[in-house]
């Protein structure tokens, strides 16, 4: 089976030359390093923040502009 003639041995090949593209990639790959909890903390509480301004501004619109 040196070259592949038929539509299945061709698909096999390709099917064998992504697999082992991928296993080379996957070696590559760093290590998943998490994020310090103190930033994901922080970036709760920056979203809490433009949560209630969000709530604010459109409490602020339908009051007509005045409080």
């Amino acid at each position: 089976m040196s070259e592949p003639y038929n539509r299945e041995e061709l698909e096999h090949a390709a099917r064998d030359a992504m697999d082992k593209q991928e296993q080379a990639q996957e070696q590559q790959q760093e290590p998943y390093v998490e994020r310090p909890k103190s930033l994901r903390i922080f970036a709760w509480i920056l979203f809490g923040i433009l949560m209630v301004g969000i709530a604010l501004y459109y409490f602020w619109i339908a009051k007509g502009g005045r409080l």
